[in-house]
């Protein structure tokens, strides 16, 4: 290095120390309050974690209750189609049923009707039914 340059580099290397002398001096004239903003600044983070903390919680909380929710919903349907089904089945029971009942008893009328024929019948070509009864 040439003499200037020397001359530059010491000057600048005087620059900084004084530079940082005076940072050094005048965090030491406010490191109270830099303290107390350091102080503030973790309360703030501490404050901001807890309420992520309590929010994160609070969304837990309402995921588990929306959950809840569609799991009593999808039981309340399951109930509502188990009867529902149900009561389709009684009625379709109940109807055979009616169905039954009325094929019975027109099975019932046309062997009266049929019988009522051949009596009629018997009786037109004279035949006698105790003969034949008996035969």
């Amino acid at each position: 290095f040439g003499e200037e340059q020397v001359r530059a580099l010491r000057a600048q290397s005087q620059s900084f120390k004084d530079h940082a002398d005076a940072l050094c001096d005048e965090a030491s004239k406010h490191k109270g309050v830099w303290r107390q903003m350091l102080d503030d600044l973790a309360a703030t983070r501490h404050q901001i974690a807890s309420e992520r903390s309590d929010n994160a919680r609070e969304h837990a909380q309402m995921s588990e209750q929306r959950a809840r929710d569609i799991d009593e919903a999808e039981e309340r349907h399951k109930r509502e189609a188990k009867d529902a089904a149900r009561e389709r089945t009684e009625a379709f029971n109940a109807e055979r049923e009616v169905l039954a009942a009325q094929k019975a008893a027109d099975a019932h009328k046309l062997a009266v009707d049929r019988a009522e024929i051949k009596a009629n019948m018997d009786f037109k070509c004279g035949v006698d039914p105790v003969k034949r009864f008996l035969a």
